[in-house]
């Protein structure tokens, strides 16, 4: 509906929460970090941590300090932010959903989702040569051999 109407997400979904204020900035100082980091790495399936640093003009103690603040909010829930020296991913705690419940979806989700574009290119090129090869090889005749009918060198 959201590109039907040329209208971003946001504004087709509407809050109880007094606590979100659409119409402020998403960074009033330091207080906001926390939200605002939350919000680009789910959006952005993740970050790097330089990325972050340049593009926002913080410093690496004010990422931190994000940051900590960030895992406190997290807490209590199945997210959590995992940090490795280069990235920031968004991601859930492990067990938080069992083993034969994530199969099933896992399973439904990939006979869902179609296969990106370049992934489709990829396997009907390799379908194709392998038809090919499958052609070259079903039409050029085959020798017959039999155990002891050849000779050896005299």
């Amino acid at each position: 509906m959201s590109p039907l109407l040329n209208l971003a997400l946001d504004d087709l979904v509407t809050t109880e929460d007094p606590g979100i204020h659409p119409d402020e900035p998403a960074t009033t100082g330091e207080a906001g970090d926390n939200g605002l980091l939350l919000g680009l790495i789910a959006l952005f399936n993740g970050l790097r941590i330089l990325r972050i640093l340049g593009l926002l003009g913080w410093t690496r103690a004010r990422l931190d300090a994000a940051l900590a603040v960030l895992t406190q909010h997290l807490a209590p829930t199945a997210l959590r932010v995992v940090a490795t020296d280069e990235r920031l991913t968004l991601m859930l705690r492990p067990h938080v959903v069992p083993t034969a419940i994530r199969t099933q979806f896992e399973n439904v989700y990939r006979a869902d989702d179609p296969l990106d574009p370049d992934t489709a290119v990829a396997v009907t090129d390799r379908a194709r040569r392998r038809r090919h090869h499958q052609h070259q090889h079903r039409d050029r005749p085959r020798r017959a051999f039999r155990v002891g009918s050849h000779r050896r060198p005299g």
